[in-house]
């Protein structure tokens, strides 16, 4: 298993100031993007919506209207 965090690394982040521990948490977290993004490269891209539509459509129930009404509304907030 990969140790997180070496005992060297402790002892630096301990005698961090503000702006060092600002960058390192900026650092931290943008190499976790990357990697998030290297390991799910679909999920990047977001939702595909016309095979969500198209799925939505084959629901009982769900007239025209109603799917013009969901997809507005999932459109919004993607």
């Amino acid at each position: 298993m990969e140790e997180i965090l070496a005992r060297n690394m402790y002892k630096d982040i301990k005698n961090m100031n503000r702006e060092q521990m600002k960058s390192f948490l900026k650092r931290i977290y943008e190499d976790g993007y990357k990697k998030a993004l290297e390991d799910h490269p679909a999920s990047s891209s977001g939702p595909d919506l016309e095979k969500l539509e198209s799925e939505i459509s084959a629901i009982s129930g769900i007239g025209e209207k109603r799917l013009e009404d969901i997809m507005e509304v999932i459109k919004r907030n993607v």
